[in-house]
């Protein structure tokens, strides 16, 4: 998980852009491609947060409790769509979440 964040991070960190990571906590899609256990998973996923949060100032992550796998369909909370609108508006309230 960490190889490909740091392609993406070296290509589109320079200038204006901007990354948002969303996913399941326990994403069993992803998982099962890299081969990993839920729970291992779990812990890839928060330290790729841990990477996210402390070397690319414009990147965010948005992560959702559960094992489904696609979270601009499945999770339909208002705070999602206000974390997107924030993300898309330039607006300082998009920070990561769980923050």
């Amino acid at each position: 998980m960490s190889g490909y964040f740091d392609f993406l991070a070296t290509k589109y960190s320079k200038g204006p852009n901007r990354f948002a990571l969303v996913s399941y906590t326990f994403d069993s899609v992803i998982a099962g491609y890299m081969g990993l256990s839920a729970s291992a998973f779990n812990a890839k996923l928060e330290e790729l947060g841990t990477k996210i949060a402390s070397s690319w100032p414009a990147a965010r992550y948005y992560y959702i409790p559960g094992a489904l796998h696609v979270g601009l369909v499945y999770d339909s909370s208002p705070g999602f769509y206000a974390w997107l609108r924030a993300m898309l508006e330039d607006d300082p309230k998009w920070i990561n979440h769980p923050n």
